[in-house]
C-alpha cells in the first residue's frame, strides 16, 4: 500500500486516472441509444474520472502557477468557437436535445491542457504503451465477432455484429507497433506479431475508410523514423531489413485477406456506375453509416436496415449510384455541406443541426457528416474553417522546426509517430464520421498533448 502511496505521489493522480480511462475505454459501451442501468453506471464512472482529471489539472495549474500559454488559449478558443455555434443553432431553433448531442463528445478536448499541465513526457510513452495493450484486446474482439458471425456468411460484417469494430484503437495499434518495431535497437519480433495481428483486426472489418487511414499512418511512421534514423549506431542495412519485413508483412497479408474475405469486393463498390434500371440490393447497403449512426446515437439500428439505395434518375446516361458508405454518399454529403455554407457562411447552421440531402436516405434527418471538413463547413461556417486551417498550420509549423532542430534523434522519432497518430486520425475523420466519438476525441487530445510536450522539449529543453 506504501508503495502505490509513492507511486502515486511520485507520477501523479493525473497520469493513473489517464491510464484508468484508456483501459475503461475497452468496456465503454457505444451510443446506440440503448439505456440500462449497467449503461448509465459505466457512463457515469467515465464522467466521474474525467470531472476529477480536470479538476486535478486546475488545482495543479494554480499550485505551481502556471501561466495561460498558447495551447490554453488555442483549446479554449474552440470550447468559445462551440458555444457560440450552440447559441447560434438554438436561435435558429435547432432542438436544445440536439445541440447537447452535437457538442457533447468535443468537451473531452480539454485532455490536451490536462496532458500539457498535468502529466510528464515520460507518461505520455506510458500512456503509449497502454493505448497499445488496449488495441490488442479491442483487435482480439473483433477476431472472436469475425469468427462467430462473419466468417463463410455471405453478406456478413464485422461492424454489423460489433458497431465498435470501427474504432480507432486498433489502427493506432498499428501504429504503435510498428515504431516500436524500428526504434529498438535489440528489436523483438513480437513488436512485428503485434503489428499484424492489428493490421488484420483492421481489414476484417472491411471498412475501407480505415484500410485508407491505417496506410497512411504506416507510410508516415516508416518516413518519419528513416527522417531521424540516419545517425543512429543501428546499421544501415539492419534498418532496411526492418523496412523490408514491415512493407512486405503488410502487403502480403493485404493481398491475401482481399482475395479471401469480401473487402476486394467492397473496394469495387466505392463508386458505382450502372445503368438506371439496376438497383443494389439491400445487402450490399455498407455498414460504415450503420455503424457511425450508432456510434453517435443519431438513429436506430432498424431503421439503418430499412433504409435504400438511390439511383439518379436522369435515364439518358449511366448514372452513379449512391450506395451508403462509399465515395459516391461522401460526396453528395460534401454538396449538401457547400449548399448550406453559400446560405449561413459566417456561422454556418449551427452545431447540432439535422440535415437532409437529396440522393441519400438516412431514414431522417441526421446530426453528422462523414467528413470532419464538411461537419466544420456545415455546423461551424467559415469560422470553423478558419480555426481548423489555423490548427493545421500550427502542426505545419511544428513540424518545420523540429526537422530543422538540432537535437536528440529518438526524441524526433517519438515527435514523428505522435504526428503520425493525428494525421492518420485526420485522415480517417475525413471518410468516416468517427471524429464524434468520444473515445476519438480522447485518444487525440492525449497524442496532441504528447507532440506538444515533446515539441517543447526539442524546441525549448523543457524538461517536463
Amino acid at each position: 500500500m506504501n508503495n502505490l502511496s509513492e507511486k502515486i505521489k511520485e507520477k501523479g493522480m493525473i497520469y493513473y486516472l489517464l491510464v484508468a480511462q484508456v483501459v475503461f475505454l475497452l468496456v465503454l459501451p457505444a451510443m446506440d441509444g440503448k439505456i440500462n442501468t449497467f449503461r448509465i453506471f459505466l457512463y457515469f464512472v467515465f464522467a466521474i474520472t474525467s470531472v476529477a482529471i480536470v479538476v486535478l489539472a486546475v488545482i495543479e495549474c494554480f499550485k505551481n502557477r502556471k501561466a495561460f500559454d498558447k495551447v490554453f488559449i488555442i483549446v479554449m478558443t474552440f470550447f468559445l468557437m462551440c458555444t457560440i455555434s450552440a447559441i447560434w443553432a438554438m436561435i435558429r431553433n435547432v432542438p436544445f436535445a440536439d445541440v447537447v448531442r452535437g457538442i457533447a463528445p468535443f468537451v473531452w478536448y480539454i485532455y490536451i491542457i490536462v496532458i500539457v499541465v498535468g502529466v510528464r513526457l515520460e507518461e505520455t510513452e506510458k500512456l503509449n504503451r497502454a493505448v497499445g495493450m488496449i488495441a490488442l484486446m479491442y483487435s482480439a474482439r473483433i477476431y472472436v465477432y469475425y469468427f462467430l458471425y462473419v466468417a463463410g456468411e455471405e453478406g456478413e460484417r464485422v461492424t454489423f455484429h460489433l458497431y465498435k469494430a470501427t474504432s480507432i484503437v486498433p489502427m493506432i495499434g498499428v501504429l504503435i507497433f510498428c515504431y516500436y518495431f524500428l526504434k529498438y535497437e535489440n528489436a523483438k519480433m513480437r513488436y512485428i506479431v503485434a503489428l499484424l495481428f492489428c493490421y488484420i483486426s483492421v481489414i476484417l472489418t472491411q471498412t475501407k475508410s480505415m484500410l485508407i487511414a491505417v496506410l497512411i499512418g504506416v507510410f508516415l511512421v516508416l518516413a518519419g523514423t528513416g527522417m531521424c534514423a540516419k545517425k543512429k549506431i543501428c546499421a544501415e542495412s539492419e534498418m532496411k531489413k526492418r523496412y523490408i519485413l514491415i512493407i512486405g508483412v503488410i502487403f502480403v497479408s493485404t493481398t491475401i485477406l482481399m482475395f479471401t474475405t469480401s473487402l476486394g469486393n467492397r473496394w469495387k463498390s466505392m463508386v458505382s456506375v450502372n445503368q438506371p434500371s439496376e438497383m443494389i440490393s439491400s445487402e450490399m447497403i455498407s455498414s460504415e453509416t450503420a455503424a457511425s449512426e450508432i456510434e453517435l446515437s443519431e438513429t436506430t439500428s432498424s431503421e439503418m436496415n430499412s433504409t435504400e439505395t438511390e439511383v439518379n434518375k436522369d435515364s439518358d446516361k449511366p448514372q452513379i449510384v449512391v450506395e451508403k458508405g462509399s465515395v459516391s454518399v461522401r460526396i453528395v454529403e460534401l454538396k449538401t455541406a457547400i449548399k448550406h455554407f453559400i446560405n449561413t457562411p459566417i456561422l454556418g447552421e449551427g452545431i447540432g443541426y439535422r440535415w437532409v440531402a437529396e440522393g441519400v436516405d438516412y431514414g431522417k434527418p441526421v446530426i453528422y457528416m462523414h467528413n470532419v471538413v464538411a461537419f466544420c463547413m456545415l455546423d461551424f461556417g467559415i469560422m470553423g474553417l478558419v480555426y481548423l486551417f489555423v490548427v493545421v498550420l500550427i502542426f505545419f509549423k511544428m513540424e518545420y522546426k523540429v526537422i530543422k532542430a538540432n537535437v536528440d534523434l529518438e526524441l524526433k522519432k517519438s515527435f514523428q509517430f505522435s504526428l503520425a497518430v493525428i494525421i492518420m486520425a485526420f485522415a480517417y475523420a475525413n471518410f468516416f464520421a468517427v471524429y464524434r466519438s468520444i473515445e476519438f476525441v480522447v485518444l487525440c487530445s492525449i497524442y496532441i498533448g504528447k507532440i506538444i510536450l515533446e515539441y517543447r522539449r526539442i524546441i525549448n529543453g523543457d524538461l517536463k
